[in-house]
């Protein structure tokens, strides 16, 4: 280990995620946004954070959190850990415009331990990358996105009547690039069956509220006649946060705390296919899930659902949220 033996952390955590998905109002656009979020950083390794620690040398970087659009990572070079920052910001705010965060600079410590409680303690109240892509407005070249007001950047080729602004931009480069995964992007399988996984996909979740806009590999939400009404499920489950806290006071070490929110991770996927399988995959229309996923990860749920449903859903997660987290969490030191 470098530097003489000391640790260092560098922390990093997405704020405003809700403003930032639903922004523009498209249903494709927040898949598009949704996806951009969920693969920040995500436990399995498979995110952005992956290619930025590889483009600075920082594979052999241990998260002790690495989920939920923030990560905690570790080691021995304070210097490597600064280089990976200054990468990471600039590359984050380029491919996610608009969506705000805080940072912590690498900070050390005798231990990893203490070296995580003290960027913890050390990180930053100010929200960044919220105005960066505002520049001045009323000037009789600006067009405006209609949708959201806010100076336009971009026209997609496919919609001539779209106009995007610069937050709105990638997430809809990020829809399209989703376009032919059937409705099954990497969070909506979360929420699905493990054996629907492999082969010809048995359900697939919607992209488009109006069937004039669908095609067989995006389809519309399948509404029941005339009924168009949605139910916005979102769950804020903070008592998980304040576990993972009580647990982390008490690991002897990076492994020990990400094992604990490997283990979160895993209990909330388990609780949400619970309720898809239970309450929606009976209803779904040619395999069509009545539903959209749209978050998932720390400890906050978001799924848009048909509105006759939306009350049995939530009451079905809640309870398996309850059963699995108990269950993980009953493994735990506290």
């Amino acid at each position: 280990m470098t530097d003489g033996g000391a640790h260092y952390a560098y922390l990093f955590e997405c704020k405003g995620i809700q403003r930032y998905v639903f922004g523009a109002g498209r249903l494709r656009q927040v898949i598009g946004a949704s996806d951009l979020v969920t693969n920040v950083a995500r436990s399995d390794g498979e995110d952005m954070l992956a290619g930025a620690l590889e483009a600075t040398d920082n594979t052999s970087a241990e998260p002790s959190r690495r989920a939920g659009s923030a990560f905690c990572l570790h080691a021995g070079d304070g210097e490597s850990l600064a280089r990976f920052r200054r990468l990471w910001r600039l590359a984050f705010g380029v491919r996610h415009p608009g969506l705000e965060f805080v940072d912590g600079a690498p900070a050390s410590g005798a231990n990893a331990m203490e070296a995580e409680r003290r960027v913890y303690r050390g990180r930053t109240a100010v929200r960044e990358n919220s105005a960066a892509f505002l520049p001045p407005t009323g000037h009789p070249f600006v067009k405006p996105n209609p949708r959201t007001g806010l100076p336009a950047v971009a026209k997609p080729r496919e919609d001539e009547n779209e106009f995007l602004d610069a937050m709105g931009a990638p997430q809809h480069c990020r829809s399209v690039e989703l376009a032919d995964d059937n409705g099954r992007d990497n969070l909506a399988k979360r929420f699905l069956p493990e054996d629907s996984e492999g082969g010809a996909p048995r359900y697939r979740f919607p992209r488009h509220f109006e069937a004039a806009e669908a095609d067989d590999a995006n389809p519309a939400f399948p509404f029941e006649g005339s009924d168009r009404r949605i139910g916005f499920v979102h769950a804020d489950i903070s008592g998980l946060g304040e576990i993972f806290r009580g647990v982390k006071e008490k690991a002897r070490g990076p492994k020990d705390v990400f094992a604990v929110a490997e283990s979160i991770e895993e209990a909330l996927t388990k609780a949400a296919r619970a309720a898809c399988g239970e309450v929606l995959l009976g209803k779904a229309r040619d395999g069509v899930v009545p539903a959209r996923p749209v978050l998932l990860g720390g400890d906050d749920a978001t799924v848009i659902v048909r509105a006759d449903l939306a009350v049995a859903f939530a009451e079905r997660f809640l309870r398996a949220v309850e059963d699995e987290t108990g269950a993980a969490c009953s493994r735990f030191p506290r």
